[in-house]
């Protein structure tokens, strides 16, 4: 394919605390640290995918407060889609996210 960004704009979602707009470097290692460990996606909405921990439940993560349809367990991160790869969040898509999950 072709190359991707190289950072991407998102969102991360700590367990406690205010949600803050980070730039991640757009490869596995710096995304798995971001979560703590191997990552796993799902798609949140058109254009957004959610970034969590695969293993959060059983490294016994604190439950992320942020999020109730169902637990997620550790930091989340929310980026946006480029094709088949992550790419930006755009300013919209991080203004209804911050109010979803304040």
């Amino acid at each position: 394919g072709g190359v991707g960004m190289e950072y991407i704009k998102g969102l991360l979602v700590p367990v406690r605390g205010e949600i803050r707009r980070v730039e991640v470097k757009n490869e596995l290692k710096a995304l798995q640290e971001t979560v703590g460990g191997h990552i796993q996606t799902l798609k949140l909405a058109e254009g957004v995918v959610l970034i969590c921990n695969e293993e959060g439940k059983r490294l016994k993560l604190e439950p992320n407060t942020h999020f109730y349809i169902y637990t997620i367990n550790g930091d989340f991160l929310l980026v946006g889609e480029n094709g088949e790869e992550f790419g930006d969040l755009t300013e919209k898509q991080m203004e209804q996210l911050e109010e979803l999950f304040a």
